[in-house]
């Protein structure tokens, strides 16, 4: 009985090591990265005004991030799309 009592806590807590980290995974969702990879696809080497201009867009703040790559050098239509990337 010790015995099956051992197996079973053993179950449980490889369970919950496994199952645990999948159920307390944040969902899928764009980021910054997703901004900064289009802008890198159309545009070959963009700097750190351009991720910036990312995690702006990722946090929420549209306009800034539209702003600041417009700023620097990017074209507004793509600096849109890229910024709706982020904020998806």
């Amino acid at each position: 009985m010790a015995q099956r009592s051992r197996v079973a806590g053993f179950l449980t807590a490889l369970a919950l090591a496994l199952g645990g980290s999948v159920a307390l995974a944040a969902p899928a969702s764009a980021d910054s990265y997703d901004c900064y990879r289009y802008l890198d696809r159309l545009y070959h080497g963009i700097d750190d005004d351009h991720d910036l201009a990312c995690e702006y867009g990722a946090d929420g703040r549209y306009r800034l991030c539209v702003e600041l790559l417009d700023d620097n050098g990017i074209f507004r239509r793509h600096a849109y799309e890229a910024c709706s990337r982020a904020d998806w």
